[in-house]
C-alpha cells in the first residue's frame, strides 16, 4: 500500500510512472457498454515540468525570421482603381508621390485621398465616399501609418496608428478593399535575417521605427478579425526610386497568401515564425545590485520577484501605481523578505517620465541598477470596429509609453520588456494589445541597435496570473492552443533567454494543431510555414481524406437534399460551428432555439463565427449576424435563404462556371469597346487565367471557386453586372 500510494502520488504531480512492473497481468479495460456511457471523465492534465527541465530544452522558444522572396515582373498584376490614402501634411513624405507612380506606371487608376489628423471615422468614410462616388474600388493603399506624431486626442498614441484603425473600420463599413497597409522601416528585417547558427545577430543598419511597428501588430488583427477585406503589411524603405518602387509592386502581388513583407535594397522579405534554439548556457546570465520590476506586486510580476529573490541579487525594487497600498502586497513583501534579500515596494506612475527618473535616481550607488524588468500592462479588449484613439491609448499608455521612459532613464541597465505573442501573431479582440507589445520589440531592437542591453520576450498564456488569472479567458486562451505556462518553467525560460544576445524572442508553449486551426481557419497564412509541426500538419491535411473544400462539400450536399431537408443541414452546421467556437463536445448545451446571448456569446466570438460561416459558405455576411438573427433557428433560416437562389442551390460544378465565362465572352463581343477599355479588360482577363493555373498547395483552381466568388469577380473586376 505505502509503496502505491508513494506512486500513485507522483503520477497526480505529473512524473511519469511505469505502472507495467506493479500489474503485470493488467490490461486497459473498456468502456461499458451502456448506451448512455460513451465517454471518458478522468481529466487529462497536462505534465508538470521542473525548472531544470525547461532549462534543457527550447521547446518552448521561437523567433521571428525574414525569408527572402524571389523578385518577378509585376507589370500585369496591379490594375483598376486604387484609392491611395496619405497623411494631409506638407508633401514633403517621398513616399506620397512615389506610391501615387508605382500604381500609375502600371495603368491604374489612383485616387488621392488625403486624410487629416484629426479626421474621425465619419470624416473618413465621407472623403473616401467623395472620392469614388459609384462606390467601385479595386484596391487601397493606406500610407496613412507613416504619420508617427502624437494624436491630439491622445498623445500616447501615434496618429498612424489611430488612422489605421479607422481605414480598417471604414473599408470594412464601405465593402472596399483589399486593404493595403504600408510603414516605412518599421521593422527589423537585417538583424533578423543575418542570424548565425548560434542565434547571434549582427547590428541592424535600420532599428525599427517604433511608433510605425506599432501598426504591424495592429494589422495582425486585421488579418484575423477581417479576413476578406485584409490585403497585408508592406514595410517600405527609405528610398522611392524606379526599383523600390518594383518592388513594392512585387510585394502588393506576392503569392501564395503572403501578407507581411518588407521592402530592401536586395529585396523582399516575408515574416516567418521558426524555433530558436539554445545556444547559451543558462548561467551566462546572473543578475546583480538592483533589479527593479514594474506591475511588481501581483501576477506575472510577483512571480517574477519570487524568482529573483533566489538570484543573489543585493535589492529587489518592485513598483506599481499603488506601491505598498496594491491588493496583496504586504503579503508579497513578507515573503519575499523572508528569503534574506532587500525588498523595497514604491508606488510609481510609468507613464509618468519624471516619475521613472527620480525612482531610478534615487538608487544607491553601492548597489547599482543592472536590470529593469517592464511587466506592467493593461488589458483593454475589444474587436477593431470599437478601437477609440482612447481605447488605443487605455493599452499603449502603460505598455509601450512606460516602456520608452523606462529605455531613456535606465542608462546602461538591461531593459527586459514583457511582451505578448498577441503582438507577434495577432489575436482576435486584442488590436490595442498587439499594437502595445509590437511596439515594446521594436523598441527592444532599437535599444540594442544603439548599443544598450535589451530584450523583448513575447510571452503565451502564464498559468493562474496576468492577464489569463479570469477562468473564462483561460479556458478561451486554452481552446485557441495556448495551454497556460507553469511559472516556475517560465522563469527559468526567461534566464535562459536572458543569456543570449538577441533583442526578441518568443516563449509559448503551443499545442500547434489547435492554434494552426484557429489561426488559419478562415484565412491562409504563411507566417507558421517554416515550422516543422505546422508543416506536418499541413501533411496530415493532404493526405487525409476528400479532397474537395469545405464550401464545395457543403454545396454538393445541398445539391443532393430534398428541400425540405436543406435547412436542417444548414442548422446542423450552424450547431457544429457554434459547439466549436464554444469549446463544448457534445450537442446537449445548445438547441435550435438556443439564443447566442444566453449560451455565451460575445462579440468576440460572434466574429469568430461569422468569418467560420463566410468560408463554410462562401457568403458576405455582417460581423452583427448574430445580433440580427439572435437563435440559432433563426440564423438557418438566414443562412438557408442566402445559399438558395430561385429555389435552386448554388452549385459549384466547372460546367456552371463555363457558362458564366461563355455569357461574359458574348457580351464582349457584343459590346463596343474603346482600346483603353478593352486593354483594361484583357489585363483582368489575365489575371483570372493566372488564378486559374496550376501554383502552391495553398493556391484554388477555378474548380475550387464558388459561383459567388466567380460573380463577384466579374461584377468587381470587370465591372459587369450579373
Amino acid at each position: 500500500r505505502t509503496v502505491l500510494s508513494a506512486a500513485a502520488s507522483l503520477y497526480v504531480q505529473g512524473h511519469p510512472v511505469d505502472w507495467a512492473p506493479l500489474f503485470p497481468r493488467a490490461r486497459t479495460v473498456d468502456l461499458p457498454t451502456y448506451p448512455f456511457q460513451h465517454q471518458h471523465y478522468w481529466l487529462d492534465v497536462p505534465p508538470l515540468f521542473t525548472a531544470s527541465s525547461a532549462a534543457q530544452d527550447g521547446g518552448w522558444r521561437y523567433r521571428i525570421h525574414w525569408r527572402r522572396l524571389g523578385t518577378r515582373d509585376s507589370g500585369d498584376r496591379l490594375s483598376g482603381r486604387w484609392l491611395l490614402l496619405v497623411p494631409e501634411s506638407d508633401g514633403t513624405e517621398p513616399w506620397v508621390e512615389g506610391a501615387e507612380k508605382m500604381l500609375a506606371e502600371r495603368g491604374c487608376e489612383v485616387v488621392h485621398v488625403p486624410i487629416a489628423a484629426t479626421a474621425d471615422r465619419d470624416a473618413m468614410v465621407g472623403a473616401v465616399r467623395e472620392s469614388v462616388e459609384d462606390g467601385r474600388v479595386d484596391g487601397v493603399l493606406s500610407l496613412l501609418a507613416l504619420d508617427g506624431r502624437p494624436h491630439p486626442d491622445a498623445a500616447a498614441v501615434p496618429t498612424g496608428l489611430v488612422a489605421t484603425a479607422q481605414v480598417v473600420q471604414v473599408s470594412d463599413e464601405l465593402g472596399i478593399g483589399p486593404l493595403w497597409v504600408a510603414t516605412r522601416q518599421a521593422v527589423s528585417v537585417d538583424g533578423a535575417d543575418e542570424a548565425d547558427g548560434a542565434g547571434r545577430t549582427r547590428k541592424a543598419d535600420d532599428p525599427a521605427d517604433v511608433a510605425q511597428a506599432a501598426v504591424w501588430g495592429l494589422g495582425r488583427v486585421a488579418a484575423l478579425e477581417k479576413p476578406r477585406l485584409w490585403g497585408g503589411l508592406v514595410d517600405l524603405p527609405a528610398r522611392a526610386d524606379e526599383r523600390m518602387r518594383d518592388l513594392v509592386a512585387q510585394a502588393l502581388t506576392a503569392p501564395d497568401a503572403e501578407d507581411q513583407l518588407a521592402v530592401r535594397a536586395d529585396g523582399i522579405a516575408v515574416r516567418r515564425l521558426v524555433r530558436s534554439a539554445a545556444s547559451a548556457p543558462a548561467d551566462d546570465w546572473q543578475p546583480s545590485g538592483t533589479v527593479l520590476v514594474t506591475g511588481g506586486t501581483g501576477g506575472v510580476g510577483a512571480n517574477v520577484a519570487r524568482w529573483l529573490v533566489t538570484q543573489d541579487i543585493q535589492h529587489l525594487l518592485l513598483v506599481s501605481r499603488r506601491g505598498p497600498d496594491a491588493p496583496g502586497a504586504a503579503e508579497l513583501l513578507a515573503e519575499l523578505s523572508a528569503s534574506g534579500t532587500s525588498v523595497t515596494i514604491e508606488p510609481c506612475d510609468v507613464t509618468d517620465a519624471d516619475a521613472v527618473r527620480r525612482l531610478i535616481g534615487a538608487v544607491p550607488a553601492e548597489r547599482p541598477l543592472s536590470t529593469v524588468v517592464h511587466a506592467a500592462g493593461v488589458l483593454d479588449d475589444c474587436l477593431i470596429d470599437a478601437l477609440t484613439p482612447q481605447r488605443l491609448a487605455a493599452a499603449l499608455e502603460v505598455k509601450a509609453k512606460g516602456a520608452l521612459n523606462l529605455h531613456e532613464a535606465a542608462g546602461e541597465a538591461h531593459l527586459v520588456l514583457f511582451s505578448s505573442l498577441a503582438g507577434t501573431t495577432g489575436t482576435k479582440g486584442q488590436g490595442n494589445y498587439a499594437a502595445a507589445n509590437a511596439y515594446l520589440d521594436a523598441l527592444a531592437e532599437r535599444r540594442r541597435a544603439d548599443g544598450l542591453p535589451a530584450t523583448s520576450v513575447a510571452w503565451g498564456a502564464w498559468q493562474g496570473a496576468g492577464m489569463v488569472a479570469d477562468a473564462a479567458v483561460a479556458h478561451r486562451t486554452r481552446r485557441y492552443g495556448l495551454p497556460l505556462m507553469s511559472p516556475d518553467r517560465a522563469v527559468a525560460t526567461l534566464r535562459q533567454v536572458m543569456a543570449e544576445p538577441v533583442a526578441t524572442q518568443v516563449v509559448a508553449d503551443v499545442d500547434w494543431q489547435r492554434f494552426v486551426a484557429d489561426f488559419t481557419a478562415v484565412r491562409p497564412s504563411r507566417l507558421l510555414a517554416d515550422l516543422p509541426e505546422v508543416r506536418s500538419l499541413g501533411e496530415q491535411r493532404k493526405d487525409g481524406p476528400g479532397g474537395q473544400g469545405e464550401e464545395d462539400g457543403l454545396a454538393s450536399k445541398l445539391a443532393a437534399l430534398p428541400e425540405a431537408d436543406r435547412r436542417r443541414a444548414v442548422l446542423d452546421l450552424v450547431e457544429e460551428l457554434v459547439l466549436g467556437v464554444l469549446g463544448h463536445e457534445t450537442r446537449a448545451a445548445i438547441g435550435p432555439d438556443s439564443s447566442f446571448h444566453a449560451i455565451g456569446f460575445d462579440s468576440l466570438t460572434a466574429v469568430e463565427l461569422r468569418n467560420l460561416l463566410t468560408v463554410r459558405l462562401g457568403l458576405k455576411l455582417p460581423a452583427t449576424l448574430v445580433y440580427d438573427h439572435p437563435t440559432l433557428s433563426s440564423l438557418a433560416d438566414h443562412l438557408h435563404e442566402q445559399l438558395v437562389i430561385d429555389g435552386t442551390p448554388m452549385t459549384d460544378t466547372a460546367d456552371d462556371l463555363l457558362a458564366e465565362l461563355d455569357a461574359l465572352a458574348a457580351r464582349l463581343a457584343a459590346v463596343g469597346l474603346e482600346p483603353e477599355a478593352r486593354a483594361r479588360i484583357g489585363r483582368r482577363l489575365k489575371d483570372m487565367q493566372t488564378a486559374c493555373e496550376p501554383r502552391s498547395e495553398s493556391s484554388r483552381d477555378l474548380k475550387s471557386a464558388s459561383r459567388t466568388e466567380v460573380l463577384d469577380f466579374l461584377t468587381n473586376e470587370l465591372g459587369i453586372s450579373r
